[in-house]
Parts: structure tokens; C-alpha cells; sequence
């Protein structure tokens, strides 16, 4: 006979304190990273990211320039990520 593990419980309710809420800590980290961005552009100083598999520079005048392809990466589940020990 085989032993199961009990699903792991999943709250969706918005949590009290937003540190603890993973939908606010996305919603914080993808502000923060686009206000980085502009910040940096306003400067002068061209910025490096992904788009699209491609490692892309954007110059302070948005003309976008592919540095090279990268490899494909298996998307990350931060779902199953947090709840991988969890009995």
C-alpha cells in the first residue's frame, strides 16, 4: 500500500501583511524593476535584460540592440518552489 502525502494548502485570500503575499511581492518586484529601468535610461545609462530569449542593451535613446540568444530555460514555479517540503 502506498502512503500519500496531503496536498499542500494554497491560501488565496490577500494576506495581512503584503510581505507575505507572493501576488504583492510580484507586483512590488516588477514596479521596482520598470522604475529602475526608466531611472537609468533618464541617466544615460543603457540597460541589459532579457526579452524574448534574447540578452537585449537598451541605449538611452530606446534603440534596442540583441547582444545574443540564450538558452532556453525551464520556467521557474514559485508555487511549487515554496511548497516543495511541505507535508
Amino acid at each position: 500500500m502506498t502512503a500519500y502525502k496531503m496536498p499542500a494548502r494554497i491560501r488565496k485570500h490577500e494576506r495581512d501583511d503584503p510581505m507575505q503575499d507572493t501576488r504583492k511581492l510580484r507586483d512590488f518586484a516588477r514596479t521596482a524593476s520598470r522604475m529602475a529601468i526608466k531611472k537609468q535610461l533618464e541617466c544615460g545609462v543603457p540597460v541589459v535584460y532579457e526579452k524574448n530569449g534574447n540578452l537585449v542593451e537598451v541605449s538611452a535613446d530606446k534603440k534596442e540592440r540583441v547582444i545574443k540568444e540564450l538558452k532556453p530555460k525551464k520556467p521557474f514555479d514559485l508555487r511549487a518552489y515554496l511548497c516543495q517540503d511541505s507535508d
